[in-house]
This record gives C-alpha cells, structure tokens and sequence, in this order.
C-alpha cells in the first residue's frame, strides 16, 4: 500500500522536468514509459500494522561466556556468547538484545576474547577467527586459519579451543593467537594481519595442547596420553622458537582419569583421579622442565576421605588467576594457589557442594565471590580477599530470587568503582534453567531474561475456559432437561434459573466481576467470542514450563522441574531428546480442571521416567491417587499416547509403554480401566525402531479383574537392511476432514482414500550411493500400502500427512538442488458402501497420484493449517533455514497437475505443472521478523473457520493468524456498515408503506 502514491508523484514530478526543457529528449521520454511498465503495486503491511495479530521474541540461548564492555560511556553493554552459536550484545540497564550475530549452524563459538573495545571470537574448532564491533556488532575482519581443513587435528584435553588476546609488545593494539590443532597462528587485532603461523610436531595418536602467554614469549605444551609431554616457547612477535622443546615422561597422564590447567602464573597442573596424585611444574623456568608430585590428602585435612576429579580455573576473563579449584568425589571444591617462594601448591580454603566460587580483579584489588542457595528462594553471596580470606561484609548480600529460578550454574562478576569511590560490583547469574539475570550490589534484579525458551521441546495448545457463571448456567439447563417432577415444580425451577441467568446479565451491565474458581480461570484471559486466544504451554529442555499468551506473547506462569530431562534413546528420527505431553482434560469440563500429562527422563534420582500431571491453566502440580509417594515411575516408558477411552471425569486415558513393552494406564481406575476395555477392539498401537529399521503394531488387551493392560503383537515389518529409518509421520488426531471427495466436470466423484491408520516411514540408504524410500503403512494391519524409491536423494527429510495426501523435501545432490514429492491418494472407481473406514475390512488398493517439484530452499520444519470443521483449503507452511515461514496452497503442490491440462482439469482449478514452486514474498508469513533457527511450527484451529493459528518455535518464538482461504467469514475492516444500515433502514420503509398502500389499495377494490 502507498506504491501507487509514490509512482504518480515521481511520474509527476518527471513530467514537469520534461515541460521545462521543451521535450528536447523524446527518445528519453519513451525508454521512462517503457521502464515504468516493470512496476506493479506491492501488497505489504503499514508499519503500525506490525504486531496487531502477531508477536516476536528473540533470544540467545544457553549462555557459555560473558564479557563486560565498557568502551562507551553511555551504554554499559554486556557481551554474550552461547552454545547455540550465538553472539550478541544486551544492555546492561534493561537487558534488550543490542544486536545478535546468529552464527554459522556447523560449529560453535569456541573462544569468546574481549580487552578494551576489542572483540574477538574463534569458531569452528579453531578455524575461523572474527573480529567484531562492540558497539554496533559490525563485522571487522575475518579469517580462516591454515588448518581449517585438517580433519586428524588431536582431541582437546579439556576440551575447547586455546586462544588468547595479547597485548602487543611494541604498544601495537592487541595480538589474537590461537591454537588450533598442531597449529598455531597470530595476527594483528588491527585489520587482522597475520603475523606468522608454526606447525607443531604432528605425532599420531591421542593428543592435546594448552597454551599460556608470559610478555612477549608463548608456552605451548603438548601432552600425549601416557607417553610424554612437549614443551615449547615462541616469541609473540615472529613466532620463532625462543629455546629447545623439552620432553617429560608423563607415563601417568591418562585422558579419561586425568585433568590439566595452565595457572595464571604459568604453572602446569595435572590430576589425576586414579592415582589421587598431584602433578605440577613452572612452563617460565629456566632449568630443565621436571614434573612434581604430591598425594592430594597431603595439602589439606578437608581433602581426606575423597578423591580429586578435576581441576577448572577461577573467573572468565583472561589472563587467568595463580588460584584455580580442584573438584573432589564429594562435590566440595578447594581453592588451590602455590607458594611464591616454594613453589609448592597450598590449599587455602575448601567450599561445600553447593556453593559456587568465583575471582574477579580491580586494579590491585583480587576478590574471591561465593554464591550459595541456602534455602529455596534466597541467595547469598559472600566477598573475601585472596591475600588473606579476609570477609568484606560491606559486600556481602542476599538476594531474593523468584519462586521459578532454579539453582545457580554460573557466575560472571564484574568490578567497579561507584560515584564515591567505593567498590561495587554486578554479578550476571546463570541458572540451572537457563535464566540470565543481572544482579546489582544493592540486592536488587535489575532484569531477568528466559533463554530456555530457545530451546522448546513440545507444545500444546489449550483453550480458555469460558466464565464460572456460564459454565454453571449451562449446568442448570442440562440438569433442567433432565429433571423429572410435577409440572409446578419444573416451572418454579425453569423461572429460577430464568432469574438466575437475569441476575448475571444485569451484574455484567454494571462491571461486576463474576466469582471465579481459582483452577478453572487465568487472571487477564478469557476466552473470546470467535476463540482466537488460547492458552500455548511450552516444555523446554531444561525441565521448565510455560504458560504462554497466544494474542500478546506474555508469560502467565512458569514452573521448573529440577528433575526432569528430556527422554534420549527414543526412536523418532529427529531428535536426540523428546518430552511426551498431553492434554488429558480440556477446560470445557466444568467444574473439572483441565490436566496435562508429562513424561521425561530423570536427572539422577529416579532409575525410572517422570511423569508429572499439571493444571494448565495455573501452572500447578497436580498429584492423583496413584502417585501419592511422587512422580518416579519403576519403569522406563519409551512410548506414550492418549487413547480415545474417557474415564467417569471426563479424563481420557494416558497409555504408556515401557522398554520392555508393557502397558500401563492413567489414571489407573476402574473406570478408566472399563472405559479402555470398551474401546480396545478399536485401539492398535505402533512401535518404530530406527535403530533395527522394524515397525511393529500391537493391540490391547484389557483385564478388568486384574486391574492392567497388556499388548498383544499384530504385526512386524522389517524395512531393507541396508538402510536407517530417518523420519515418521502420521495424520494429526484432531484434524477435520470436510470435503471426502473431489467432484469433476463430468459430475462424477473422486473419493479420498481417507485410512486415518496410515503413516509414513522414510527410510535412507546407508551405501555410497544414498537413497530414500518412503513407505505408506497400514498401522492396524501393517501391509504396506505404498513405497516410493528415490534414487541418489539424502535426507534429512522433512514430511507431513494430512487428509489423503503425503508431502515430504528432500535434497537430490545429483542435480544440486532441493525437492518437494506429494503423495495423492484416492480410492478406486468402486465407491465405499459404509460410513467408516475400517483397515480389517479394505476396500481395493488406493490409485496413487504423484508429483515432484523444484524448491529453492532447505527447509528445517513443515506443517499444515488446521482449522475447526476443514471447510478452509489446506495451505502447506514451511520453515525454511533461513528464518522464513512460507505458506504455500495446497493447490500449488497438488499431484494432479501435469504438463497439459485438460480443459476439464483446468475448470476444476487443477493447474497446469511448472517444476518449479513460485516463492511470492507475499507468502511469508512473518515478513521480516525472523525466527532463527527454526525448529518446529504448531498450528491450532480457531473459532472463526477461516483463521488457523500459528506458533513457531526455534532460537526465537513467533505466533501469528494464517488465513488459507482469506477472511471469508468475518466483514472487511473498510466494510461501510453505516451506509448498509441506511440501505436496510430505506427498504424497511418502503417495504412498510408499499404493505400500506397494498392493503388501501385491496379494500378500495373490494368498494367497487
């Protein structure tokens, strides 16, 4: 909108240059005219149009390191990078992202390297080095190191990347160096030059380096699993070797019992947990290097009786500290330090499990933090010197942290000097479930930010209760038609309730608020008339829940379960780690809360799963009967569905299978018992192994008397040998199927072959050569409806089944390009005689229409729109890797389009076949607001046909309306509704008086 405005004024504007020079250039003229015929009105949203039906939120992810940069002095900006391959810039006073840097998805941000307006990441094991703006996050330079295609570079000891940020010798800015591999490289931070490169002695086997800088030498030592360890020294500047390497036999350094550090003031120290030894030796010394050795019992009373697991350093900022923490068996930690004039390692002060130590330094001043969770809620910290562990009171505090905050993980300090002079300081927090906050001296948050939402798990979708009254009043008309009694008392009643829905009515007229139960409502939501806000509950992978606000984004609850994690080890194909979540009880069974189950893994303190039930709508625990002694299960549950039997409160019942395929039911009644024996002549269950490339269905068997259920096997497919399974599909459950055929030009009818029990298997060749088959399965009976082989094709595939119709994307590397098929299946030319569809009883073998097209994008996630009754035509939503969510028709994807099209065809709206699928910028859905990382989209169907809502979910979150078939059922905002009423009004009026004058009319008539 505005482009026609724009194009006229310009036109205009042009015209009048034109009649100032006497059309001295009519050639010119005409070239204008034809260049104007390339524009076209471009349909957009108004900018204060953003936001009206949609919300955004952006996050980081789950924090790994943190700088404070002060470089400008009006904004105080804190430097983030997180294991999500994310780099960005928060502000200090608020915590809004400045800018973010959503980084490449193969590898990560190994170093994070910050001094005096210098910012520098090294990525890629080492590879890639960057070097960034702190203020605006601009790109300075970037290069790739010489060993960027090293694929034998030895394993890490500790893991991670050695690089540093040095000062230059010469007063020349700073120097970046990092180790990658057997390499090491330096370049100039300004413009990044590079200075020099030095391959290390390339040996075979199990290796890896640490790396320290002293001045203007670096310190190198290469240490070999149990053979020997290699030291060497190289001038900053040239990269030449200041002396000999020196080798030390090291025959008790092993990788998987031993931990090594280079302290602050260079000392190399090793433990070792085998052997409770204590290893250390000066890299700076200028006689020979020699290893020595104590017993960890010998520095300390505090570490008899325990063993030492590793040793870590103290603080985040480089260089590091002379102390460092040695981890023992017992979950305590000791500060240890060596003596300046032996040499010999001290330890000087020995903390508790919980409790978290950190070191930050200003000036001269060197302060040791200890942050420990006395007591749920509360949060003390507690400052010493390390000269003499002398308490600063006048720092200590204790801070009072909200109810959903888990316990602390990591502490980043920071030290300043206040107006007055005095030491302060802000410590920026991450807890167990991912929260980031910033904490000030005063015992204050200044701002909490819940990256766990970066990383969701599952989703669900719940609507909002309507009010009590209206729920009680449709309780008294139900109980009104069923009542029985004397024809007096049914009217007294009837005029009761009568009276009753009067009395609401009239107190809703004058503002006041009906009585609500504290379980069955949400403060600040109600449902809306046409249902389009719902209430989205998130489970991400640190264990924590949310209740989400699908009209404006906000949080309504949170609730933390420190023992969950999701589920490794289950066979779905995409994930490494799933939650199950169902909603067993909706809000629409009043006075019956609503109730979602969930099932994960534990933490450590149940050998079991988890299962947990949980009101939605106030994010509480709820605890049934059954597990009164809490939520550890005595099994481990690999699969988990909701069967359509309903129990006596209208709770359906959770099927859970575990790894030794048993059945277990919740809620574990006898009416739920009763219900699911009803049910289970129409009850199979389907297992996936991705592992053994079998598909495996069962049907259930209830035992009433013995209170349980068991699984009897009905089939088992084993899939091709050579081949993995990579995905699986099956039609959504609650999905609407409208129209059950297709009617021609002919008039005759196309039936869709509508089997809800088929899903599909996508399998991919293990050889050289690749390939994907996808196979269409009968889940009741397991044969094999349909496979379809596509040869030199690579996963990963992307698929979903809807109606009769499969579609899937994959990546042909043979013509270098992405590939959408779709599946269409209809049944044969003999009708069905029945109402139900029964895979015991088949009908004959579905015809199956198939059709390929040309995509121009990877795609992370596809999903489709659902909507309340299926009238609306479907629309295909993709995520595509680079943010977008493109919402293509169905029709466009339809497996009857060919190269010529009949004329029939083309009157049904069948298109004729272009391999190509025309991406509109239109069709993205989110416009510009884009959704990193994207990892799945979760539709809903709506009150009003025609809008399906949209929740989208990766690195950020996004919700919005879809609508397929545009807004046929609702007005247009432009609609002129007064002029409509004058229309009605003036034909009112004359249909009233030409009535009149009919009438006069017939009695003069009958005068005569």
């Amino acid at each position: 909108p505005g482009c026609e405005h724009s194009v006229t004024s310009w036109l205009a504007s042009w015209r009048f240059i034109v009649e100032e020079e006497e059309m001295e250039c009519p050639m010119n003229f005409c070239y204008m005219l034809l260049f104007l015929q390339h524009f076209s009105v471009v349909a957009g949203l108004y900018e204060d149009q953003v936001g009206d039906f949609d919300w955004h939120q952006s996050y980081l992810g789950r924090v790994k390191s943190v700088r404070f940069d002060q470089s400008s002095h009006t904004t105080k900006r804190i430097i983030v990078s997180a294991h999500s391959n994310v780099l960005a810039s928060i502000n200090a006073r608020t915590g809004q992202i400045l800018w973010r840097h959503v980084l490449e998805m193969s590898g990560s941000i190994d170093a994070l390297l910050h001094q005096n307006g210098a910012l520098i990441t090294v990525s890629r094991g080492g590879r890639l080095v960057r070097s960034w703006d702190p203020s605006s996050g601009l790109l300075i330079w970037e290069s790739a190191t010489p060993g960027s295609q090293q694929r034998d570079s030895p394993q890490w000891l500790n893991g991670g990347v050695q690089a540093e940020l040095v000062q230059h010798p010469e007063g020349k800015g700073y120097i970046v160096v990092v180790l990658s591999g057997y390499l090491l490289t330096a370049w100039l931070h300004s413009g990044g030059k590079q200075l020099w490169n030095v391959t290390i002695n390339k040996e075979p086997g199990n290796g890896g380096y640490l790396m320290s800088s002293h001045g203007d030498i670096l310190y190198v030592a290469k240490l070999r699993d149990r053979i020997h360890a290699i030291f060497h020294s190289y001038q900053l500047i040239s990269g030449q070797e200041t002396q000999p390497s020196q080798m030390v036999s090291t025959p008790w350094l092993s990788f998987e019992t031993s931990s090594c550090l280079i302290t602050g003031h260079h000392f190399l120290v090793c433990v070792d947990k085998v052997t409770e030894a204590f290893h250390w030796l000066s890299l700076n010394s200028t006689e020979k290097h020699l290893f020595e050795m104590a017993f960890v019992q010998s520095l300390g009373d505090s570490m008899i009786g325990s063993s030492p697991m590793y040793v870590s350093h103290l603080g985040h900022e480089t260089p590091n500290y002379q102390e460092f923490l040695l981890h023992l068996s017992t979950g305590k930690k000791v500060v240890i330090t060596f003596d300046p004039v032996t040499e010999k390692p001290i330890a000087k002060k020995t903390f508790e499990l919980n409790q978290d130590v950190q070191m930050a330094t200003f000036g001269d001043m060197t302060i040791l933090f200890i942050l420990s969770q006395k007591q749920q809620g509360l949060l003390d910290i507690q400052c010493l010197t390390t000269e003499d562990l002398r308490e600063l009171s006048e720092l200590a505090q204790t801070v009072e942290m909200p109810d959903h905050v888990g316990a602390p993980k990591q502490a980043f300090v920071y030290l300043f000097h206040k107006k007055d002079k005095s030491l302060g300081y802000r410590i920026l927090l991450v807890t167990e479930d991912c929260v980031v906050s910033l904490i000030q001296q005063n015992g204050r948050l200044l701002w909490t930010r819940e990256e766990s939402l970066s990383d969701v798990r599952a989703v669900e979708f719940l609507d909002l209760p309507i009010s009590t009254g209206k729920s009680h009043m449709e309780n008294l008309f139900i109980e009104l038609a069923t009542a029985t009694g004397d024809p007096v008392s049914l009217f007294l009643q009837r005029i009761t309730v009568q009276l009753t829905q009067l009395q609401m009515f009239l107190g809703s007229l004058n503002g006041k608020q009906e009585d609500e139960l504290e379980d069955l409502t949400i403060e600040g939501m109600s449902r809306d008339r046409f249902n389009l806000r719902k209430l989205i509950v998130v489970l991400t992978s640190p264990g924590k829940l949310f209740g989400i606000d699908s009209q404006d984004g906000k949080v309504h609850w949170q609730l933390y379960l420190p023992d969950l994690k999701p589920m490794t080890g289950i066979d779905n194909g995409r994930d490494a780690g799933v939650y199950f979540m169902f909603v067993q009880r909706t809000s629409e069974h009043f006075p019956h809360p609503p109730q979602i189950a969930i099932v994960g893994s534990s933490k450590g303190q149940c050998s079991g799963s988890l299962i947990y039930f949980i009101n939605p709508l106030t994010g509480r625990l709820v605890r049934p009967d059954i597990l009164s002694e809490g939520p550890c299960l005595p099994y481990t549950a690999i699969q988990a569905s909701l069967l359509p039997a309903e129990d006596d409160e209208s709770m359906r019942v959770l099927l859970l299978i575990d790894n030794e395929l048993k059945a277990h039911v919740f809620p574990h009644s006898a009416a739920a018992l009763e219900a699911v024996g009803l049910q289970q002549p129409a009850v199979f269950i389907h297992t996936v192994n991705c592992s053994s490339g079998s598909v495996a269905g069962y049907s259930l068997q209830s035992r009433e008397s013995e209170r349980t259920v068991e699984l009897i096997e009905a089939w088992t497919v084993k899939l091709q040998s050579d081949s993995k399974i990579i995905f699986h599909a099956a039609r959504p459950s609650h999905e609407h199927v409208h129209a059950q055929a297709l009617v021609l030009r002919d008039r005759s009818v196309l039936y869709k072959y509508l089997n809800p029990n088929m899903i599909a298997i996508g399998t991919e060749a293990t050889t050289e050569k690749g390939g994907v088959v996808i196979y269409i399965i009968d889940s009741v009976t397991g044969s094999i409806i349909h496979h379809a082989k596509h040869r030199g094709v690579r996963g990963p595939i992307q698929m979903i089944h809807s109606e009769n119709w499969f579609l899937y994307h994959l990546w042909n590397p043979r013509q270098r390009r992405y590939e959408v098929a779709v599946l269409d299946l209809y049944e044969a030319s003999v009708e069905r005689n029945d109402t139900h569809v029964s895979s015991l009883d088949p009908s004959l073998s579905p015809k199956i229409l198939a059709q390929s097209f040309i995509f121009s994008s990877a795609v992370s996630t596809v999903s489709v729109t659902l909507t309340e009754k299926g009238i609306t035509h479907k629309a295909v939503l993709f995520g595509l890797s680079n943010g977008a969510i493109l919402s293509l028709p169905k029709m466009l994807l339809d497996a009857r389009r060919t190269v010529s099209v009949a004329q029939e065809a083309s009157e049904e709206g069948v298109l004729p076949y272009i391999p190509e699928v025309p991406v509109r910028p239109i069709d993205i859905v989110n416009y510009n607001q884009t959704v990193s990382n994207i990892r799945g989209l979760r539709t809903a169907a709506a009150g009003l046909e025609s809008t399906c809502l949209l929740f989208a979910y990766g690195l950020d979150l996004y919700s919005t309306r879809v609508m397929p078939s545009k807004t046929f059922d609702v007005l247009a905002e432009d609609f002129d509704k007064f002029f409509i009423v004058i229309v009605l009004l003036i034909l009112a009026t004359i249909a009233a008086v030409t009535a009149r004058l009919a009438k006069r009319k017939l009695l003069h008539s009958q005068w005569k």
